[in-house]
């Protein structure tokens, strides 16, 4: 069998694909909430980025090389991770992946893109280039994969530390903020 990548856990060796799609493709994959016009525009747009998704998928692992003898799975976790390279905010439930979701279906690394068939995780990070990195992980050994030390694209995202503070501190905290900001700009409460 002929595994795109691979990881190690408990002596055993798991087969993974990771396929990456570099550019900025936010203002394809945003929800539209625009006039019908700009929703067809959109359509052209996911078009293309769809025959673009495809090509890069079999550009970085040729299927039909392996006909037969690449790993399928039963269940898998699909994780979605889009590099920024703005730090403006950008909420990650605002993007649709279902086009990124539906290139992987129809590779037949899965079966279908249902419940029974496959996890999703969309995560976010700064980077200096605006890429979409993808992994198909068997869904059983999503958390050694997660903790395996080798993970170098997952690795730097869970490496801030998570400041956890009751709302009424977050709350003290921002109107202190507002109040020094107020002060440096001469505004009287």
């Amino acid at each position: 069998m002929k595994a795109q990548k691979t990881f190690k856990t408990n002596n055993k060796t798991i087969p993974y694909y990771h396929f990456k799609f570099q550019g900025d493709f936010s203002h394809i994959l945003k929800n539209s909430k625009n006039n019908k016009k700009s929703h067809q525009l959109n359509i052209a747009n996911k078009e293309e980025l769809r025959i673009y998704l495809i090509k890069e998928v079999y550009k970085q692992f040729d299927f039909s090389k392996y006909e037969g003898s690449f790993p399928c799975f039963s269940k898998a976790m699909i994780v979605i991770i889009q590099s920024f390279n703005s730090l403006r905010n950008q909420d990650l439930d605002n993007f649709q992946y279902k086009i990124i979701v539906d290139t992987i279906r129809k590779t037949r690394i899965i079966d279908d893109d249902t419940w029974k068939d496959c996890s999703l995780m969309y995560l976010g990070k700064h980077d200096s280039n605006s890429e979409i990195n993808t992994l198909i992980i068997p869904h059983e050994h999503f958390v050694e994969f997660l903790s395996n030390s080798e993970n170098e694209v997952m690795k730097d995202i869970f490496d801030q530390p998570t400041v956890i503070q009751s709302d009424d501190a977050k709350r003290k905290e921002s109107i202190h903020i507002q109040r020094e900001t107020n002060s440096f700009f001469g505004i009287e409460e």
